[in-house]
């Protein structure tokens, strides 16, 4: 796997560019129904941070729609991302939250405090 695309994807992730960057790659997220599909070939997931993600939620945030259709997304990209959470003290809270966003919650301040305190932490 390309550092160039291990970059391309956590930039994605962090909000600072959109799904259809990965095309260059020939990797396409296809989002329909109730389903993301992750198309193309990939080597392995790209291992994202808690930081990452909480990047990611701060630069959706000021959009409902745009937050959960970021959460679907990362919550159903299997293959080509992985959550790498387990060291950190709100990581199961993040997961969480994204969960529940993904499966329909409305954001709520708690969850958007959340990913500040991640921020904040480093």
């Amino acid at each position: 796997m390309s550092q160039c695309f291990t970059t391309v994807v956590r930039q994605v992730v962090r909000g600072d560019l959109g799904w259809t960057s990965l095309r260059e790659f020939g990797v396409f997220v296809v989002v329909g129904g109730d389903t993301v599909t992750v198309l193309g070939e990939i080597e392995r997931p790209v291992t994202v941070s808690p930081q990452d993600v909480a990047t990611g939620w701060m630069r959706h945030a000021g959009s409902i729609s745009a937050l959960r259709e970021w959460a679907r997304i990362l919550h159903g990209a299997t293959g080509l991302i992985e959550f790498d959470f387990d060291d950190h003290p709100l990581g199961d809270s993040l997961l969480d939250a994204l969960w529940r966003l993904n499966f329909g919650e409305r954001p709520t301040a708690e969850m958007e405090e959340l990913a500040r305190r991640i921020l904040l932490a480093g």
